[in-house]
């Protein structure tokens, strides 16, 4: 008897042909996706600042990477970006975001477009009602970081009214300002912020 009869059995079975595993998508990213036009105008300018943005959040990229193929964009830098997948390793991914920004005939950003882009994107997420307190936080960040400049000074007094009225009844920061109404303040400055800028 051959060693491959009395491995497995003198009776061949033939077994049924099993069906293809349909592909799943990679986890989604924790980033809301975009769906209106403006949004996405801000999210694209933001990845072509992608190198000049200190530390900046790749989970975005696959977003709008993700974006771009329900277009039907199917260019070789962009499926790659979109293959990505939590965690992503910055040394990595940056190289193919450079590619696709190529592929798509767009310029990186640095210096003050850069920053701009940056503050703007954040700007749109508290119009939009993406995230108000988070993006609010970040402004203030920016605030600080750039020597109150960019005319972010409001963003950085309703952050700290918003922490006061947490605490207590009123705040020393914005006037007007009370737990009831303070988002509508932030969204009235974020809107009057992109008029100006």
């Amino acid at each position: 008897m051959s060693f491959f009869k009395k491995l497995f059995g003198s009776k061949t079975k033939t077994e049924p042909i099993p069906k293809p595993v349909e592909p799943t998508e990679p986890a989604a990213p924790s980033v809301k996706p975009y769906d209106s036009e403006q949004q996405y105008t801000y999210l694209t300018n933001l990845i072509r600042a992608h190198k000049s943005v200190n530390p900046f959040n790749y989970n975005l990229v696959v977003v709008w990477a993700l974006s771009l193929m329900k277009e039907g964009n199917e260019m070789p830098g962009v499926l790659m970006l979109a293959s990505f997948a939590e965690p992503i390793d910055t040394l990595e991914i940056q190289p193919y975001v450079s590619r696709a920004l190529i592929e798509l005939n767009l310029t990186e950003l640095d210096g003050e477009a850069a920053i701009l882009a940056l503050i703007r994107y954040h700007v749109m997420n508290i119009v939009t009602d993406n995230s108000l307190r988070k993006n609010l936080r970040e402004l203030y960040h920016l605030c600080n970081q750039y020597d109150y400049g960019y005319g972010l000074n409001p963003f950085y007094l309703l952050h700290y009214a918003w922490e006061d009225l947490e605490y207590e009844d009123e705040n020393y920061y914005y006037a007007g300002a009370t737990l009831d109404n303070i988002e509508s303040f932030v969204k009235k400055e974020a809107e009057q912020w992109l008029k100006n800028h």
